[in-house]
């Protein structure tokens, strides 16, 4: 008897039968993060924040409604400023919705791109490597080729740190 796999799990293709996470991935400063498509309330150009981002969090004003935006380079990269980004420059929304049901951005410089991650390719990462290297917003990664991934670079392989992971599995269990 086949059961029907639950949302956000499908498989990656007709002629395969192994089943994938569907995911929005996106960089943040030398980390690419992915986040369940069903997380994602969905995705629009960055209107101008007008407020100052510190410490990496914010508000912006979006279809007449107030939305906390979070800029996780604060946290992933020890040389950045906010003074270094063009006020010009195009930024982007992943809106998401909270436990509390606000709505929340992350916002992210480049535009974010959908893909399917092989269930057998996440794994949990190690506590301690989490801990050392500041990755308390997830606990599981992928390890994905690079054109999967959409990364050009001369390694074979790219990781990718998995938001909301915990959620998913506490909805299949």
């Amino acid at each position: 008897m086949n059961l029907p796999i639950p949302h956000p799990f499908q498989t990656l293709s007709n002629r395969s039968t192994e089943k994938a996470l569907r995911a929005i991935i996106f960089n943040v400063s030398e980390y690419v993060f992915a986040m369940p498509v069903g997380a994602v309330d969905k995705i629009v150009v960055s209107p101008p924040i007008t407020n100052n981002m510190e410490r990496g969090i914010g508000i912006v004003n979006l279809d007449s409604q107030t939305i906390t935006v979070l800029d996780l380079r604060y946290k992933f990269d020890r040389n950045f400023s906010e003074q270094s980004i063009s006020p010009s420059s195009r930024r982007f929304l992943i809106l998401i919705k909270i436990k509390n049901g606000e709505i929340c951005g992350i916002l992210v410089c480049s535009p974010p791109f959908l893909t399917d991650i092989p269930l057998s390719s996440i794994q949990p990462i190690p506590n301690s490597y989490r801990e050392v290297m500041g990755l308390d917003l997830t606990s599981y990664m992928a390890i994905l080729p690079r054109k999967i991934a959409q990364q050009e670079d001369e390694k074979d392989s790219q990781n990718i740190f998995i938001l909301g992971m915990e959620q998913i599995l506490v909805d299949l269990t």
